[in-house]
């Protein structure tokens, strides 16, 4: 059964007005990169924002981390209740003023790390 339908920017029928700025590009792949070899999701955007979840995929709904893994600790737990998770594409418009910094990356592979030591 789907556990959760989530927005995509890169399923099919995305779009992104203006695309995302180089930085932001590199970082998503690189995330996601981290992100697939440690949890094995089988998804292409784990971090856009609009997600439907079954409540029993993801109770219960206790986070380990409220950090930039939150998304993926919800999703892996649908995975591990043995449920899928669709992609829909999405209108995506980039807007300015991203949390995203410098540092960011380094917090989001220790966040991936912790995430991933928890639920061995």
């Amino acid at each position: 059964s789907v556990g959760a339908v989530i927005a995509s920017r890169h399923a099919t029928g995305a779009a992104l007005t203006p695309p995302q700025p180089l930085v932001r590009r590199f970082l998503g792949i690189g995330f996601a990169a981290v992100r697939e070899l440690l949890f094995g999701l089988g998804i292409n955007d784990s971090q856009c924002g609009a997600k439907i979840f079954r409540r029993e995929s993801i109770v219960p709904l206790t986070l380990t981390n409220p950090g930039f893994s939150f998304d993926v600790e919800f999703l892996y737990r649908v995975k591990k209740k043995g449920c899928s998770i669709k992609e829909v594409g999405i209108l995506w418009q980039d807007r300015p003023g991203s949390t995203v910094n410098f540092f960011s990356p380094f917090f989001m592979l220790m966040e991936l790390i912790k995430l991933r030591l928890t639920y061995r």
